[in-house]
């Protein structure tokens, strides 16, 4: 079953920049993820591993290694906890 359904605002996911909606199709929630939550949903989209997400953002945002860390695992940490990704086994 389809959990998940995403666009941006713009029905383009490939830009920087933009706003992606994601809709939970099981709760019926949608949440509207800021530029670098659209980041990390692109690239976790494309099949990118923890540590690929990781380096991509070191890349594109001037921030602190360990910052970077917290804020994905944040991100993915809540996506899980409110069903919107389910983890590989």
């Amino acid at each position: 079953m389809i959990r998940t359904v995403f666009c941006s605002e713009q029905g383009d996911v490939e830009g920087p920049g933009e706003s992606i909606v994601v809709l939970n199709l099981v709760s019926s929630e949608y949440y509207t993820l800021n530029e670098s939550a659209s980041f990390i949903w692109r690239a976790l989209s494309q099949g990118n591993s923890v540590a690929e997400m990781q380096a991509l953002l070191l890349d594109a945002y001037d921030a602190e290694p360990e910052t970077i860390r917290e804020a994905l695992q944040s991100n993915l940490d809540e996506w899980t906890a409110e069903g919107v990704i389910v983890p590989a086994v």
